[in-house]
C-alpha cells in the first residue's frame, strides 16, 4: 500500500493498522499531519530522500500538499543524521531513495525555460519519450509540477525551484545520507519512481 501527501494522521494510522492485520507493507511519502518521526515509528517504508531530509533540515516546516521542491537548510543536517539513522534502525524501517528523481529533475531545471536544450534529453533512452510528454513535466497547467504549483500558491515553476547552489547541496547531502543508512544496515530498496518528473 502506498500513501501520499494528502491524508490525515488518523487515516494514516488506520491504513497502517489494517495493513499490519493483513500482513501487507506500507510505503509512504510523508503527509504533513503525520510527520517523519511518527511515520518511521509506525514502521512504514519511507520513499524518497526529501521525506528524510525533513527530519534533519534546520527549522523546516512541512506545508500541506506536495513538497517535492521545498528548499532545505542543511546547516545542521550532518549533526542530526546519526539520530535519524538510529531511529530508522530501531524501528526496522526500509528506505527507497529514488535519487534519480532529483538528479533528473534538477538537471532539467538547469535548462529552464527551454527544456528542449537540456543535455539530459539527448540521452538515447529519451528517443522513446514523446516530446509533448516531456514538455508536460514543466507545464504549470498540467502534469506533476502543476500539483506542486497549486499547493505552493506559485504561478510559475521558476518561482519555486530551489536555487542551483541548494540543488547541488541537496544531492551532496543525499549521498551522505544514503551512505550512512547503508553503513548502519538500513534496508535500502531500489525504485525508479517511473513517470515522475523527468523519469
Amino acid at each position: 500500500i502506498k500513501v501520499n501527501w494528502f491524508i490525515s494522521r488518523e487515516t494514516f494510522d488506520s491504513i497502517v493498522a489494517t495493513a499490519n492485520e493483513l500482513g501487507m507493507q506500507v510505503l509512504a511519502h510523508v503527509p504533513r499531519d503525520v510527520g517523519i518521526q511518527h511515520a518511521i515509528e509506525s514502521g512504514v517504508e519511507i520513499q524518497h530522500n526529501y521525506n528524510l531530509q525533513a527530519f534533519v533540515a534546520k527549522d523546516y516546516v512541512r506545508n500541506y500538499g506536495a513538497n517535492a521542491l521545498d528548499v532545505f537548510d542543511f546547516s545542521e543536517a550532518d549533526e542530526r543524521l546519526p539520530e535519524l539513522v538510529a531511529l530508522m534502525v530501531e524501528n526496522g524501517v526500509a528506505f527507497t531513495p529514488t535519487m534519480v528523481v532529483d538528479i533528473a529533475g534538477f538537471t532539467l531545471m538547469d535548462s529552464l525555460p527551454n527544456i528542449s536544450q537540456s543535455p539530459m534529453l539527448q540521452r538515447p533512452e529519451y528517443r522513446f519519450v514523446p516530446y509533448a510528454w516531456m514538455a508536460s513535466w514543466v507545464d504549470p497547467n498540467g502534469g506533476e509540477l502543476a500539483i506542486v504549483l497549486r499547493d505552493s500558491g506559485a504561478s510559475s515553476i521558476e518561482e519555486i525551484i530551489p536555487p542551483p547552489e541548494n540543488r547541488a547541496e541537496t544531492l551532496a547531502y543525499q549521498q551522505r545520507q544514503l551512505k550512512a543508512l547503508v553503513d548502519a544496515g538500513v534496508p535500502v530498496m531500489t525504485g525508479t519512481d517511473s513517470s515522475a518528473l523527468a523519469v
